[in-house]
């Protein structure tokens, strides 16, 4: 399966890139085009191109086409990304990406992204890129973005906290902050951390983007956060609020209003109905947060499904 005449092997390329691709471009600066050919190892359990993988192709085609628009090209990193998906691909099929640049500035950059299949636009994406440099000093961290090329900075050097989905270690890593927290304010042990671990697995492995989503905070290249909505049962009993979690470095930063609002965002996107969670009573921060968000409490019962007798809450946002 090779790529329309037009397109030639990518011009620049990085180990994560050659781990989906291979990727191809067509045009240059604003009009660069980014392609892929979906194959079998892009696909879901259920034969679509893995959510993962558009949104990966999505910050490419946007890192890409906002630093090459330059001469010199610019050392970018992506601050925000977010997504609408509003169709799907299948193995075979042949995906471009198409950027729309909004606005360049010296600090800040904001595009938008539409992945096609056939002509017909499959996601919507939209993104704000942070310059990598600041005060003439290059950011100093050795890891690159996935989008766009150059350094990402870590947040002493340019306030950025990375708002993404899926990140290889995310699992493991939100199971682990789940247990540090729990354990120590909370006394939680093995139980709650291998049911964390257990069932986000499973959740991942058969998320679906047109009906779930996931979001992880990113500093420095490191997970410090995480929220999901599961909406398996959104049309019967509202979308599951899951796995809201935040590192003790990005508390009172603003970072849990950002995944909570993208994760509310996306019910409202999908016409859900309501959307609910299940906390505990004593979790006074976060029951501050929900109830900003206009969730209720619900329903109160006690109960061990943490491995340990809590008294259970069940908060609800109506949205209908």
């Amino acid at each position: 399966m090779h790529a329309p005449r037009e397109f030639k092997p990518l011009f620049r390329t990085s180990p994560v890139l050659e781990l989906i691709g291979p990727l191809y471009s067509a045009g240059k600066g604003r009009d660069l085009v980014l392609g892929l050919r979906a194959g079998a190892k892009h696909c879901n359990s259920r034969g679509s191109v893995h959510g993962g993988i558009l949104a990966t192709l999505a910050d490419v085609a946007l890192g890409y086409n906002m630093a090459y628009s330059s001469d010199p090209p610019r050392n970018l990193v992506t601050a925000n990304l977010t997504l609408d998906y509003a169709g799907t691909a299948k193995a075979g099929d042949w995906l471009e990406a198409h950027v729309d640049i909004q606005k360049q500035g010296s600090r800040l950059s904001f595009a938008n992204c539409y992945i096609l299949v056939d002509g017909q636009r499959i996601v919507r994406a939209s993104a704000v890129f942070l310059a990598a440099e600041r005060n003439g000093a290059k950011a100093r961290s050795g890891q690159e973005s996935a989008g766009a090329p150059g350094p990402a900075p870590g947040l002493d050097q340019a306030g950025a906290i990375a708002i993404a989905g899926y990140v290889p270690g995310a699992i493991g890593r939100v199971a682990e902050l789940h247990a540090a927290y729990y354990a120590k304010a909370w006394d939680f042990g093995l139980y709650f951390e291998a049911k964390v671990a257990a069932e986000l697995s499973q959740f991942l492995q058969h998320l679906d983007p047109a009906r779930d989503g996931f979001w992880t905070a990113i500093r420095s290249g490191c997970v410090e956060g995480a929220i999901a909505i599961d909406g398996a049962q959104a049309e019967t009993h509202g979308a599951h609020l899951r796995w809201f979690i935040l590192s003790d470095a990005l508390r009172a930063q603003g970072v849990g209003n950002r995944l909570l609002q993208a994760a509310v965002d996306l019910c409202r996107q999908r016409n859900y109905a309501r959307v609910f969670l299940w906390t505990f009573q004593g979790l006074e921060p976060a029951r501050h947060l929900y109830e900003k968000f206009g969730f209720c409490l619900a329903e109160q019962i006690e109960g061990e499904q943490r491995g340990k007798r809590v008294l259970e809450q069940r908060y609800v946002l109506e949205l209908a």
